[in-house]
This record gives C-alpha cells, sequence and structure tokens, in this order.
C-alpha cells in the first residue's frame, strides 16, 4: 500500500505539472497571439513609440487592422495611414503581394496621396528649383526615412523663436497643397502643419546643386551623367552668341543620346533646337 501511494502521488504531481504547463502555453499563446484582442487601439499606438509599434504590429494581418481601426484615412495597394493626434499619422506598409504588415511608421503626413510636383526653395540663398521626377521619388524615399518625434514647445519657446541663424529647405508640393520645410536651427526638426517633430536620424535632402547642371536649350542635363569631353564643347556652347549657336552643326553623340534626338547623323537636331 505504501508503494501504491508513492506511485499515486508521482502521478498526481505529474498531472498537476501537465496542467500547469497546458496553462501556461495557453496563456502566452493568448497573449501574444496575432488577434483582434490583442491589437491596441489607436488611442494608445499615438503613445508608443515607432520601434514598439512596430514590433507589435508585425505579421497582422490589413483587414485585422481595418477591423479594429476602421477605414484608414488614405490607402493604396501597399500601404495604409491613420491619423492619430497631434496631425500626427500611423502609416503601415505591406509584404509584396501579402496582407502582412511588414514595416510601419509614426510621423507626420508629410506629402498628398498624388505629388505630382515638388519645388524647393534654399533659406539662404532664395534659390527655388522644381524637382524632376525622379528626384521626387528620391525626396519621398528620404523624408520618410526620417525618425521624428512631436515636439510641444512653449509660447515663444519654438527653434526659430529662440534660435537665430541655421539653415532650411521648404518643400512646395503640388503647388501648395502640402508645404514642410527640413530645419537646422540648434537641431534638425521638420516643420509642417504648424507642429514641430524633432529629426533622431538627420541627413542632408538628396537634391542636386544647381552646380551639377547645364542648360543646353530647354533641357536640363547633370554635369556627373556627361563626359569630360562633352562637357568642354558644353560649356564652350553655351558662352556662344545666338548667331554663332544657329552656324553649329555638331552635337557629341551623348548628347543626342541624353536629349532624345533620332541620330549622331542628323545635323539638322541644332537647327531644329534653335527654332
Amino acid at each position: 500500500m505504501i508503494k501504491y501511494k508513492g506511485t499515486q502521488k508521482i502521478w498526481i504531481l505529474i498531472v498537476l505539472a501537465v496542467i500547469a504547463v497546458a496553462g501556461w502555453t495557453w496563456s502566452y499563446g493568448y497573449h501574444n497571439r496575432k488577434s483582434n484582442d490583442n491589437l491596441p487601439n489607436l488611442q494608445s499606438i499615438a503613445q508608443m513609440d515607432e520601434a514598439e509599434v512596430n514590433k507589435i504590429l508585425s505579421e497582422y494581418r490589413r483587414t485585422q487592422l481595418s477591423e479594429v481601426w476602421g477605414v484608414p484615412a488614405y490607402s493604396d495597394s501597399s500601404e495604409d495611414v491613420w491619423l492619430l493626434e497631434n496631425a500626427t499619422v500611423l502609416t503601415v506598409n505591406y509584404k509584396n503581394d501579402s496582407e502582412k504588415v511588414v514595416i510601419c511608421g509614426i510621423g507626420p503626413m508629410l506629402f498628398p496621396a498624388d505629388t505630382k510636383d515638388i519645388t524647393y526653395t534654399v533659406y539662404s540663398s532664395g534659390d527655388s528649383k522644381q524637382l524632376r521626377m525622379e528626384e521626387i521619388t528620391d525626396v519621398k524615399d528620404w523624408a520618410l526615412s526620417l525618425d521624428l518625434m512631436y515636439m510641444d514647445f512653449p509660447d515663444g519657446g519654438a527653434p526659430n523663436e529662440v534660435y537665430a541663424g541655421g539653415e532650411s529647405y521648404t518643400f512646395d508640393i503640388n503647388h501648395g497643397e502640402k508645404v514642410f520645410s527640413y530645419l537646422y536651427i540648434n537641431d534638425y526638426y521638420i516643420f509642417v502643419d504648424d507642429h514641430w517633430y524633432f529629426v533622431k536620424n538627420p541627413s542632408e535632402p538628396p537634391i542636386s546643386d544647381e552646380s551639377d547642371e547645364l542648360k543646353f536649350h530647354d533641357k536640363t542635363l547633370k554635369t556627373s551623367d556627361l563626359s569630360e569631353k562633352t562637357l568642354e564643347w558644353l560649356n564652350w556652347y553655351n558662352e556662344c552668341s545666338k548667331e554663332d549657336q544657329l552656324a553649329v552643326s555638331y552635337i557629341p553623340s551623348e548628347l543626342y543620346k541624353r536629349c532624345g534626338y533620332p541620330s549622331a547623323g542628323d545635323e539638322s537636331a541644332v537647327q531644329a533646337e534653335n527654332e
């Protein structure tokens, strides 16, 4: 009997241990599974930092986010945007050909859904320039990669009210539909919709210097794309008078390609360009 009771106690302990492990496993699985019940509301998301939000939302499905948070303010094939607070938005990107969250960011909405035109102005020089399409893509990628933190300055305490000097780049999107500035005063900031955001990972905007460009009639060419021989010819040509330019019947073959002329043997290209 003593041996039987000892065996019985062992089995009881084993059963209790199995139940305890099962209970812990269920609890862990419930609290860590990607269920709607475990998805924080947008008010809670707004109080988290970006790293924490990415950790929570990773691998959630797109439909789950909409079920809990409602219809996003903006949406396309690979991205959803929800409004938070203080003009801040949550941007969620999804994997290619998948509905699962791959990365998300918290910050201001810097670009409208359909960005067709961007003109930037440099504060120190007053120079303005309209960006080419490939430059628009580069600027969007740069701006969206900035890690921003909302700043609530007291009256009279904003950086431009406390410090003098510095530099800023102002980006005018779609002729005033959206405008934001990237500033360096005492530190780096984004200023948009009357709100300040501290930039944790500052970097120079990917905009070309005017010194890296040359004009050939109505076409703008990057000097970095041209050979030294072509640059010499182009500098010489641009120094010629209008009358002398009309007399030129030769264009370097490299310019034919850059400007879209039919062939390097088409000597009418110069004449056509001057008409």
